[in-house]
């Protein structure tokens, strides 16, 4: 009876073994990041970026007030935690909670206060919508 048992869950062992190879790159974030990947936020530091290396910030409020700004990486304050946003990001809508957003402009972090709103990022364009914001 033991024999029986112990082979079944070698056999089921094996069994999600080879499914974890076989889906394993279908998971976003599986593996390794490509070189294309690195190479992307490499450029954009180093000042030898194309418009694509490059997210578009734009922050309104309801008051009409808001800032464009053209950067190399934003941190957001998500309401399930930090979100990092690169060039070519996919498409994403998140609500944004009380806290600092973070751009990297010229090399350089400049911080956002921003009192709770939303975001969306489509095609190198971050929109973001809050309540109020201070520099």
């Amino acid at each position: 009876m033991a024999r029986s048992q112990a082979s079944g869950l070698i056999c089921l062992a094996a069994l999600v073994g080879v499914a974890m190879r076989q889906l394993g790159s279908a998971f976003v974030g599986a593996g390794v990041p490509d070189s294309h990947t690195r190479g992307v936020a490499l450029r954009a530091e180093e000042g030898s970026s194309t418009p694509s290396d490059r997210v578009q910030l734009k922050v309104l409020s309801p008051e009409g007030d808001g800032i464009k700004e053209t950067c190399s990486e934003v941190i957001l304050p998500s309401a399930s935690g930090q979100l990092g946003v690169l060039a070519n990001h996919a498409p994403m809508m998140s609500a944004l909670d009380v806290g600092v957003l973070r751009y990297k402009q010229g090399g350089k972090w400049k911080p956002l206060v921003v009192m709770g709103g939303f975001a969306t990022i489509d095609s190198n364009v971050l929109s973001v919508l809050v309540n109020d914001w201070e520099t």
